[in-house]
């Protein structure tokens, strides 16, 4: 069956955009407005990709462990060991990252997107992951004067 001209112009369309949902689906971008994903950034109902999240106050974030797994207002969250669980509970809203666990950098563009659990930053006690590296860093280097304002601004009126 040859591929004809008209077939190209039909077939093409459909799959620039089977592409883009795809991506949207995987990498969870959406118009932040839509809470397509919800509110909570989550995979199999755990946040912060099973990452504990009280070792990202120590600089040296680990991967949690379900035998250490806490449910807290219908989320899981995991950690590495029983202090950092039990740390967790005297304070959890205090450990929850910003944004439900989004990327900051898309959340301050409108948008949520999946993050990184190995792109983070701690800004005043709280934590703030990155879909990557690199946008971290486009992050970081605008937030004196603008990316965190945004990010907070456009968080709240989508809620």
């Amino acid at each position: 069956m040859a591929l004809t001209k008209r077939k190209l112009l039909i077939s093409l369309p459909i799959l620039v955009v089977g592409l883009i949902c795809i991506f949207a689906t995987v990498k969870k971008v959406s118009p932040l407005s839509l809470f397509l994903w919800g509110n909570q950034n989550l995979e199999k109902n755990v946040a912060a990709h099973q990452y504990d999240l009280v070792s990202y106050l120590d600089n040296k974030p680990k991967l949690g462990l379900k035998e250490y797994r806490v449910n807290h207002e219908g989320v899981e969250y995991y950690f590495s060991n029983t202090e950092n669980q039990a740390t967790f509970l005297l304070l959890p809203d205090k450990y929850i990252p910003e944004f439900g666990g989004f990327c900051a950098f898309a959340v301050s563009k409108g948008f949520t997107a999946d993050t990184n659990p190995e792109a983070w930053v701690i800004v005043n006690d709280k934590l703030y992951l990155f879909a990557d590296k690199n946008v971290e860093k486009d992050w970081l280097e605008s937030i004196d004067t603008e990316s965190i304002a945004m990010s907070h601004t456009n968080w709240q009126a989508a809620q």
